[in-house]
């Protein structure tokens, strides 16, 4: 009888997949081996280089500090940086008064207020409010000082843009200003337009015989008549007209 050959058995080997405590494990031992890597690569960083004298300087120095660029302004920013200026110079001497102004305190005359500024008695005093630089040089040019605090009582002049900058009332007789008290009953269209329509109250004179005819709008009874003289006025310039073709 045929015998089949006998075959040699392969041995078979199994592996088992890593249990998640030996994964972890793995990956502690990954990690720590690559610290040293880098720690090798630092050191490599650190070391000296050697680099010239001018490069060091520069480099512990800084780079030089480079001038601002100029540039030219145009005359409205150069008026509107002057007027800016002004108005701190003004703001700044304002408080400065303000501070100053706490050792006239109890003063009731102008004799004792140049005494306690040593001022000599002789000499003139102003008060210069709302601008005015050429003003107040061609005063003190002419030997008068300069009182800086706008609300002193304590002056010879005071020269003021604003009429509501200064007090009537306490006004001495000595003491000189440039504003009349009301004096916006002459000084203003609309007051000298009322004041010279009571004339014909008052005197024999109508306004219309020697002053233009004047109106004001700001008044609707005012305002009415304007219109009404603006049409008499037009009918009579074209019945003028007319009249002239005819001849």
């Amino acid at each position: 009888a045929n015998t089949a050959p006998a075959v040699e058995a392969t041995p078979v080997t199994v592996t088992q997949a890593p249990s998640p405590s030996q994964r972890v494990a793995q990956s502690s031992r990954r990690r720590a081996s690559k610290p040293v890597a880098r720690t090798v690569t630092m050191e490599k960083a650190l070391e000296p280089k050697v680099v010239d004298g001018a490069a060091a300087e520069a480099a512990a120095t800084g780079p030089e500090p480079q001038e601002p660029e100029k540039r030219d302004l145009s005359p409205t920013m150069k008026k509107a940086r002057k007027t800016k200026l002004q108005a701190t110079s003004q703001s700044i001497a304002t408080w400065v008064n303000k501070m100053s102004s706490t050792r006239n305190i109890g003063v009731r005359s102008l004799h004792e207020w140049k005494r306690r500024n040593q001022v000599e008695s002789p000499r003139k005093v102003f008060v210069v409010l709302g601008g005015y630089p050429d003003f107040a040089r061609a005063m003190e040019r002419r030997g008068w000082l300069r009182n800086r605090d706008p609300e002193s009582p304590f002056f010879d002049l005071k020269w003021t843009l604003q009429a509501r900058d200064i007090d009537h009332s306490r006004l001495k007789d000595d003491q000189v200003t440039n504003h009349f008290q009301k004096n916006r009953e002459i000084t203003t269209k609309v007051g000298l337009g009322n004041n010279l329509k009571t004339c014909k109250w008052i005197t024999d004179h109508d306004m219309d015989e020697f002053f233009p005819r004047c109106f004001d709008l700001s008044d609707p009874l005012e305002r009415h008549d304007f219109v009404e003289d603006f049409k008499m006025t037009k009918a009579q310039a074209v019945l003028r007209l007319f009249l002239k073709h005819l001849e």
